[in-house]
């Protein structure tokens, strides 16, 4: 399944053309959220901005995702055999 992102943007200041951005990436059964409180949104390059924003926060969180999984399934593999060990005793 492709992955499917939804963005909310939520008006602050309509003058100012402040919005706060709340976007949701769903892929399967993962769900991740980002969220900038407040932009300014006046010109194409505040938006391209903010959109910058939210890429890097997936990208940071990406590879937190990674990070945690590898460390995981070391543990997982060392603990495994660990335990394993203990039969052969």
């Amino acid at each position: 399944m492709a992955a499917v992102w939804q963005l909310t943007i939520t008006p602050i200041d309509v003058p100012t053309k402040t919005a706060s951005i709340t976007a949701v990436r769903t892929d399967g059964a993962d769900v991740w959220t980002f969220r900038i409180i407040s932009a300014i949104l006046a010109t194409p390059q505040q938006k391209q901005d903010a959109l910058d924003d939210i890429r890097s926060q997936f990208l940071k969180s990406e590879s937190v995702a990674v990070a945690v999984s590898d460390f995981v399934g070391d543990l997982e593999a060392d603990g495994k055999t660990a335990l394993e060990l203990l039969e052969v005793i």
